[in-house]
């Protein structure tokens, strides 16, 4: 019997769709074993659960706190001005994070499905399953793992999917933290405007 090999996820992109098209793995910050644990911090929140919608309320939750450290890191401010503003709502902030165009955009067109199937689900007291869900959101979800390269398995039940959508979201913001890190001190370091102001020297003699 031949065994065959897992299929690797898909995290990057290409560079014309965002400044990273790779995750930066660094040991001194976010190695292996701490970006495991991180991971594994985020997803104990949800991986037991059986009730679909606390699975989709929770899930939603992990993915916006995900979404909080990605903006916090690459603004300095966003923690003290944004983060508990309500109204700079979840959609916006998806959508600012998006906008950025730092990391692959399945993270958060992945994040906007958990967001929408939240919406249902919380605003709905007759929606109780994922069975109850219009079609066009069970596909969205599909879609979106798929983005992932994520082969869905026959007869996988929609609660695993979403929960495997909120970990791979999840993974993709997180794997990320380096790279925006490393952009924001580097940005404000004294080399940076020296780089800066030497592109705009040449610029000139060039005119």
């Amino acid at each position: 019997m031949v065994k065959r090999r897992p299929r690797i996820l898909n995290f990057g992109c290409d560079k014309s769709e965002a400044v990273f098209g790779s995750a930066i793995v660094d040991t001194r910050d976010l190695g292996l074993r701490k970006f495991q644990s991180y991971i594994s911090s985020y997803f104990k929140h949800v991986a037991d659960l059986k009730d679909d919608r606390l699975l989709v309320l929770t899930a939603d939750l992990v993915v916006e706190n995900a979404i909080d450290v990605y903006l916090s890191v690459i603004m300095p401010s966003y923690e003290n001005q944004l983060s508990e503003n309500k109204e700079f709502t979840q959609y916006l902030k998806i959508e600012v994070a998006k906008a950025l165009k730092f990391s692959p955009s399945r993270f958060f067109e992945s994040a906007n499905v958990i967001r929408q199937v939240r919406n249902i689900f919380a605003h709905n007291l007759d929606i109780k399953k994922f069975s109850q869900l219009e079609p066009k959101f069970l596909r969205q979800i599909d879609e979106a793992l798929a983005s992932y390269g994520h082969r869905i398995r026959v007869r996988e039940k929609t609660s695993q999917k979403f929960k495997n959508l909120t970990l791979f979201t999840t993974m993709g913001l997180t794997m990320y933290l380096t790279n925006l890190r490393m952009l924001n001190s580097f940005l404000r370091s004294e080399n940076f405007t020296n780089i800066m102001m030497k592109s705009l020297q040449e610029d000139e003699k060039k005119k």
